[in-house]
């Protein structure tokens, strides 16, 4: 990469297609600075919409392998766009780097099972009660995650290799 910000905007753009992230590329990236505006870093926000939840959680997009969005119209974030046109050797690049380790499916996998094992049954029935009205409580469990990490890496495996 010529600089570190474009490899953070790839990872960004990277985590928010493989997670199908419902709205990052129109909404989702805070840039943040620490030296008053000199440098900037781009993290990704609002992340109530993944792994193919729908925007209000009410339920599962089941197009797991439409990627259209990242080279079409349909993609309103003109950083985004620009370096998608730009960089493509550079994402295909980080995605294989990213896919050969620690976004390898079986690793997501078990870093979703080891955290979700790690709540307590307790802090999920708290939660529910305080928070009844979330939809999704209802319609996602581990093998709804699991079934996306597998399905929306196998397509941007696909797709990567296209590109």
């Amino acid at each position: 990469f010529s600089t570190y910000v474009e490899m953070i905007l790839i990872n960004v753009l990277l985590f928010g297609a493989w997670s199908h992230e419902w709205d990052f590329y129109n909404k989702s990236i805070l840039f943040l600075t620490w030296n008053s505006g000199k440098s900037y870093f781009a993290i990704p926000y609002d992340l109530d919409s993944t792994w193919n939840m729908l925007w209000n959680g009410s339920a599962i997009d089941d197009n797991l392998t439409d990627l259209s969005w990242i080279n079409g119209s349909n993609n309103q974030n003109k950083l985004l766009h620009r370096l998608y046109d730009n960089f493509k050797p550079e994402i295909k690049a980080q995605w294989e780097k990213l896919r050969s380790g620690v976004w390898q499916t079986d690793k997501a996998l078990d870093a979703f099972k080891q955290y979700i094992d790690s709540i307590p049954e307790s802090a999920y029935e708290k939660d529910q009660q305080k928070w009844s009205d979330i939809p999704s409580a209802k319609i996602t469990d581990y093998g709804q995650i699991q079934q996306s990490i597998i399905e929306r890496g196998n397509a941007m495996d696909k797709f990567m290799d296209s590109l």
